[in-house]
């Protein structure tokens, strides 16, 4: 992405199944972990329940 797009990009990292702590595979500190390495932003958000879903398109549209 970085190499054959010209404007600046807005990366976030999504965790998903946040309302299910017992099935994780990534805990929440290595999404944020990996998301600082990458220069991005982090959130975890829940398709089920729709927790957070609309603050990642809030924070992309509020990043443009």
């Amino acid at each position: 992405m970085l190499r054959v797009h010209r404007q600046e990009l807005i990366f976030i990292l999504i965790g998903n199944m946040c309302d299910k702590t017992y099935k994780r595979e990534v805990s929440k500190d290595e999404g944020m972990a990996l998301a600082r390495s990458l220069g991005c932003f982090f959130l975890e958000t829940s398709a089920k329940t729709a927790q957070n879903v609309e603050l990642v398109f809030m924070n992309l549209v509020c990043a443009l």
